[in-house]
């Protein structure tokens, strides 16, 4: 494969609301996007829980830039190298990846909708904000597990899948 050109930019995502779970809480966080010159993106979201830094992203991408083509390297973080992979490989399928994996492709995926840790109190009218999401997926904490789990599911029916 032929040397890929690369360019990483930095996008903030302001948050709706305070995002806790049970290592910390923002109100923002910066993710990163990956792109090739032909056109193919990979989104890049350093995970704090295993030191992925935009520092780490940085020294990174650098490397990247200094190959002749798109190899991977084992020391970098998980989430750079997700990014790599994921664009080497939709080039490798010319964008139709379902085809080059021999899949039938998926139209409809059901997806959760996470809940942060919060105030219970603050359970009612979130849900009744976020009613059309099909399945919850629950963040919890080792202080307010059983209580918040419980809340949730007097307030809802709906399956909950927790973080």
């Amino acid at each position: 494969m032929k040397k890929i050109t690369f360019a990483l930019k930095p996008i903030t995502l302001n948050l709706k609301v305070n995002w806790k779970i049970a290592r910390n809480e923002s109100l923002s966080k910066t993710n990163y996007i990956l792109g090739s010159c032909d056109g193919y993106e990979s989104e890049i979201a350093p995970n704090i829980r295993y030191g992925e830094t935009a520092e780490l992203i940085s020294s990174n991408f650098s490397e990247l830039q200094k190959q002749d083509e798109a190899k991977v390297q084992e020391h970098w973080c998980n989430s750079f190298k997700n990014a790599v992979y994921n664009i080497v490989l939709k080039r490798r399928a010319g964008g139709n990846i379902y085809s080059y994996l021999g899949l039938k492709k998926q139209n409809e995926w059901i997806t959760s909708f996470s809940i942060p840790i919060m105030e219970e109190s603050a359970l009612e009218k979130y849900l009744t904000e976020h009613h059309s999401f099909l399945v919850y997926k629950v963040k919890i904490n080792d202080s307010n597990g059983a209580s918040f789990l419980k809340k949730i599911s007097s307030l809802t029916t709906k399956p909950l899948r927790v973080d």
